[in-house]
């Protein structure tokens, strides 16, 4: 098992206790063993002096030098104690160690001030002679109530000492082999703590790096086994709420990826929040994360910039158009409101912002097409209308004046039937895509060809206009052949009538790598580069005056983009001014079979 750092801070500290309370008992022990030894030995001192003070009494009184001097050293000897003899001044009579006319006066003594006052004195102190620690009790010589002097005994302690230096020597070798044991003890004891301890603490830093499958084993010890417990529901709620998190973050990621609208939120400092990849897309940004960092930095848009400090500052909903200038003008409509935590307070902004560039490009287109189609439809209705008042309001007689404006008005009508019939084709070719109901099967394209060549022949012959197909014979393709051949007949018919007289309209058909392409060429005076952009438009003419003296609807080349596109392709067309024109319907290859 790994040592971790609360075992290297639980063990030391318990080894360090065993020790202090083993040396501490140890001294403690040894202390109060020699004050046992030194209390015993001036007990027995004491016991000896006061068996011996009487024989003393009568020599110390008479004042008997010599008699008490023999005395001591006799009893000393018998005792192997030193023995003083002093008198009530302090003065030494006698000594067992040496003549008595050499001992100096004992008076300052404390031992000997306590017995010349009638009490028992006991002093330790090292003797002056050897230097060794000795015991010394003192104890009055009484003569009646009356003290005439003290007997003093004395012992080294210096045997004693060296058996306690001995003792202390085993008792350290005993203190020693008890902490080890109870190191080691003490080692598997704070390991069993430790262990449990450290499993815990690793299972809690794989929880902290965001492993939340991680379980705490369960150890026996009922504290640590309620905190790991403890930590494996905290780690079984953890998870289920890091599982919510996760989905519901996941699935607010997928519904702002899956948005066509732009959306993107900033904190009150205007830094960004998040933004979905529709608004990464719109406002041109090439960061792929660029959350964290400020709106300017990222949206190089002043417009935007001063539409989100205004939220910011007001507070309120607001929204409006921008423009965008990049490979083309593009119209954002942008919604921004405040963004509130769960108090109210407010966080930053939010602001979404549709590309309404298309819709507002079809609301152009749609109020042309209403302004074309009533030009269109009032032309004819006027004339119409203005020949019927007319005969209504001239003679009838006159049947050549009659016949010629009935004419014109059967011509007007024709003319106002074909532009219903063309607005109704347009109608049914864009909702057969949309409805699926665009009904396609093989077709060899040289017949379609052929036919729409024959559709043209007779406005051809009036105008000496020569139509050539070209086509290679297996060619086929999975198409709608009504459509093609229409859209092919328009494109022939424009080529007669613009082409001019004594000209050759050439109709091709080739597979390419890439696509199917079927074109009609005329060599007619072209068409300016101008009006090219816009030569598929309903109702657009480049010569109106002229387009309408040939009695063109002005929706022909649109079926034939719309014819195209039901197909999954475009029109092209090439122009040069004086040269001719080449109109192409452009396929792709699938359609081939």
């Amino acid at each position: 098992m790994r040592r971790s750092r609360f075992f290297w801070q639980l063990f030391p500290t318990y080894l360090l206790v065993i020790l202090v309370t083993l040396l501490t008992f140890s001294w403690y022990a040894l202390r109060k063993m020699e004050e046992l030894q030194t209390a015993r030995i001036a007990t027995d001192l004491e016991t000896t002096a006061r068996l011996l003070a009487q024989t003393f009494v009568d020599p110390v009184r008479r004042g008997s030098g010599a008699e008490v001097d023999r005395l001591v050293k006799r009893f000393g000897g018998d005792v192997a104690l030193r023995l003083t003899i002093l008198s009530a001044t302090g003065a030494v009579l006698g000594d067992s160690d040496g003549p008595a006319a050499l001992q100096a006066s004992e008076s300052g003594r404390s031992e000997v001030r306590r017995a010349l006052q009638g009490e028992t004195g006991t002093a330790v102190r090292a003797n002056e002679a050897r230097q060794e620690p000795t015991v010394f009790v003192a104890v009055p010589l009484r003569d009646g109530p009356k003290v005439v002097g003290a007997l003093r005994a004395a012992m080294s302690m210096g045997p004693l000492r060296e058996r306690l230096l001995e003792l202390r020597v085993q008792a350290l070798g005993g203190a020693a082999l008890a902490a080890a044991l109870a190191a080691l003890v003490g080692f598997h004891a704070a390991r069993r703590i430790a262990g449990p301890i450290e499993q815990i603490e690793r299972s809690a830093e794989r929880l902290a790096r965001g492993e939340l499958t991680a379980r705490v084993p369960v150890p026996a010890n009922d504290e640590l086994r309620r905190l790991a417990e403890t930590l494996n529901a905290m780690a079984a709620l953890l998870a289920d709420r890091v599982s919510l998190l996760t989905r519901q973050r996941n699935e607010i990621e997928a519904v702002l990826a899956s948005m066509e609208e732009g959306v993107l939120a900033v904190d009150r400092a205007e830094r960004l929040l998040n933004i979905n990849r529709a608004a990464l897309r719109q406002f041109g940004v090439q960061a792929t994360d660029p959350r964290g960092r400020n709106l300017y930095e990222v949206i190089r848009n002043t417009d935007l910039q001063q539409f989100v400090a205004g939220i910011l500052a007001g507070g309120l909903p607001a929204s409006r158009e921008l423009r965008l200038y990049d490979e083309a003008e593009r119209l954002l409509e942008v919604h921004g409101l405040v963004l509130r935590d769960a108090l109210g307070a407010a966080i930053g902004a939010l602001v979404v912002a549709s590309d309404v560039t298309q819709l507002r490009r079809l609301e152009q287109l749609r109020r042309e097409f209403v302004a074309n189609v009533s030009h269109e439809l009032k032309t004819p209705i006027t004339a119409i209308q203005g020949f019927v008042e007319t005969l209504l309001e001239g003679d009838l007689r006159d049947a050549e004046t009659t016949r010629r404006f009935l004419g014109i008005v059967g011509r007007q009508a024709e003319r106002l039937n074909q532009i219903i019939e063309d607005l109704l084709t347009l109608s049914r070719i864009e909702q057969g895509p949309e409805s699926g109901q665009l009904a396609k099967e093989r077709a060899v394209l040289a017949e379609i060809l052929q036919s729409s060549k024959a559709n043209c022949l007779v406005q051809a012959n009036e105008q000496n206009v020569a139509i050539e197909v070209s086509c290679p014979a297996g060619l086929a393709a999975s198409v709608n052949a009504a459509l093609i051949e229409q859209a092919v007949t328009n494109l022939i018919d424009n080529a007669v009538k613009y082409g001019g007289p004594g000209k050759v309209v050439r109709v091709e058909a080739e597979a390419t790598p890439l696509d199917l392409r079927v074109r009609v060429i005329d060599q007619g005076r072209g068409i300016e580069e101008r009006h090219l952009p816009r030569l598929f438009e309903r109702f657009y003419r480049v010569d109106r005056a002229r387009s309408r003296k040939l009695g063109g609807s002005g929706l022909g080349l649109a079926i034939v983009k719309h014819i195209a596109q039901a197909h999954g392709g475009s029109v092209e067309v090439q122009s040069t001014p004086g040269a001719g024109s080449t109109f192409s319907i452009v396929m792709p290859r699938s359609v081939i079979s």
